[in-house]
Parts: structure tokens; C-alpha cells; sequence
């Protein structure tokens, strides 16, 4: 895949990286970055902040992960039965 080189505003920092990421993707990512850090309080370190974000994101994962292990160990459930979670 084809990468390319980008600029992101994070907290109060700019950050340059180069990424394959297609607009519509980086976008998403970095709408949810900013929404994430903004949470966090602006006169902190911006390394504060940073980790602050981190765990933020690695909590939404976890509790996301669990609830996608719960629906993919669920008993199949035959049409007769009709859908229930």
C-alpha cells in the first residue's frame, strides 16, 4: 500500500509521520485522537495528556473486545428460535 507523509495536530503539538492510511480512515483516527485527548486537562504535560488518552483508548478496547468475545461465543441460534442477545 501506498504511504504518503501527514501532519497531525494533537493536544498542542504537531506531529509529523508518514502513514498508508486512506483520508476517510486518517480522518477517522484522528477525529477520535483529538475527541480523546480533549478530554483531558489542557494544562497538563502534553506527555500527560498523551498517556491520559492512551489508557483512555486501551479501556475502550478491552471493554470492546470483551463484548465481541461474548457475542461470537454465543450459542448459534436456529431460525425457529428467533433472535435474542
Amino acid at each position: 500500500m501506498e504511504t504518503r507523509n501527514v501532519t497531525l495536530l494533537v493536544g498542542n503539538r504537531t506531529y509529523n509521520l508518514v502513514t498508508s492510511l486512506g483520508d476517510e480512515k486518517l480522518n477517522e483516527v484522528a477525529t477520535l485522537l483529538h475527541d480523546v485527548v480533549s478530554t483531558t486537562d489542557a494544562r497538563m504535560l502534553q506527555d500527560e495528556r498523551l498517556f491520559l488518552a492512551s489508557l483512555q483508548l486501551a479501556s475502550s478496547l478491552v471493554t470492546i473486545s470483551a463484548k465481541l468475545d461474548d457475542l461470537t461465543n454465543c450459542e448459534e441460534i436456529s431460525p425457529d428460535q428467533g433472535a435474542r442477545l
